[in-house]
């Protein structure tokens, strides 16, 4: 809670029971630090096509196996092993009907992958990337286009091979990476057979808007059930909006893009759209300034210390002010300089910072927590 201000969210909570507004962390994995990479992740995780840990790991350094790519495709193509139709193979190495033999089936039986001369699917070696985007420019409709087996120069003129290394082993990282520049990439349909088959390349035709009826756009989050901004109201609960439009979403995690242009995949549906997933746009500019830093604000100016220098920093006139995650009107300029905690500024693209995030934090010693209407309640000793 703010100083002075008991009653911040409206709960008509006492001075000694305050409502905890909590920040929410980073969307991905501890273990991945880049954001091409995190994305990628992200979305494939969304799909179940690689999953990432329960522990907030997604391992991306390990190697992924033949089968687990096998089993990626097959979920990328909206296909779950249960669904497989045909007679399983019978390979040396793999139980007879089991859902590794399914899958290791429909990779053999569609070209993808192959069988050794002894009858073994290897289904838990390592895939090299050479197999995997094989694998990617097929399942894409490109096969018939590549050049004298050049599968690796169709990948890398319809740029899924970007953010990806394809020396040696694919790691589950360039997996995650390579899948999702396929399932972005423009699908090449047949959409006549026979003798004289006719393609047609739509780049709003996808994987994921062919088999997921999934579409890719861009916005800004403008509402989340806690807050929104510029004349917006809050959502209600398990809505968020971008833009002007409103999606049905469950997650929470999206609530800390309040005010970010984002990156974001949806799912029509009557009556409300729905959002699978969201990340952080490319053009995004943010400044993190702790508190101790700060050595004054005034007319829309920070001035503050990096690294022992003297540094400013300018925000725009008609800026959003969000402090500890709820957009406020009824600030003063004291307000812009927390006592304890950090300023984060965030441009969606412009050359001035558009959106003021002040999250500041107070010390106590806490008696106990509980529930009240769905709401962490936290009682103070003081």
């Amino acid at each position: 809670a703010a100083e002075g201000d008991n009653d911040l969210y409206g709960d008509g909570l006492d001075s000694n029971s305050v409502r905890v507004q909590m920040e929410l962390k980073a969307i991905g994995y501890s273990d991945i630090s880049d954001d091409a990479t995190k994305k990628a992740a992200g979305l494939m995780d969304k799909l179940d096509v690689i999953k990432g840990y329960d522990d907030g790991t997604f391992k991306p350094e390990d190697k992924i196996t033949r089968y687990d790519f096998a089993y990626a495709v097959m979920k990328l193509l909206g296909i779950s092993p249960e669904q497989y139709i045909g007679e399983p193979y019978v390979f040396r190495d793999v139980e007879k009907n089991s859902d590794t033999a399914r899958i290791m089936s429909f990779a053999v039986e569609n070209g993808y992958l192959s069988a050794d001369s002894t009858g073994a699917a290897l289904p838990y070696d390592s895939i090299k990337a050479s197999e995997a985007i094989k694998i990617a420019v097929k399942i894409l409709g490109y096969k018939p286009t590549v050049k004298n087996g050049n599968y690796t120069a169709k990948a890398s003129s319809l740029k899924i091979l970007d953010g990806v290394d394809i020396s040696g082993e694919l790691t589950r990282g360039d997996a995650a990476c390579l899948l999702y520049n396929t399932a972005n990439a423009p699908y090449f349909k047949m959409t006549a057979f026979g003798n004289n088959p006719e393609f047609t390349k739509d780049s709003d035709v996808t994987l994921l808007s062919e088999f997921h009826d999934i579409y890719k756009a861009n916005g800004v989050i403008t509402a989340t059930h806690i807050s929104a901004i510029n004349d917006y109201a809050a959502t209600e609960k398990n809505e968020i909006r971008i833009d002007s439009s409103i999606y049905n979403c469950s997650s929470n995690e999206y609530n800390d893009y309040l005010a970010y242009n984002v990156e974001y995949y949806y799912t029509e549906r009557s009556g409300k759209n729905e959002l699978v997933f969201a990340f952080k746009g490319d053009n995004i500019k943010e400044l993190v300034i702790n508190a101790d830093d700060i050595d004054s604000y005034s007319k829309n100016v920070y001035k503050y210390y990096e690294n022992g220098k003297s540094k400013t920093v300018k925000i725009t006139s008609s800026h959003n002010f969000i402090y500890n995650g709820v957009k406020r009107t009824d600030y003063t300029q004291k307000n812009f300089i927390p006592k304890n905690g950090y300023v984060k500024l965030v441009s969606n693209g412009g050359s001035a910072y558009e959106n003021v995030f002040v999250w500041e934090y107070y010390n106590a010693v806490v008696e106990n927590v509980f529930a009240r209407s769905d709401k962490a309640v936290i009682p103070f000793l003081y």
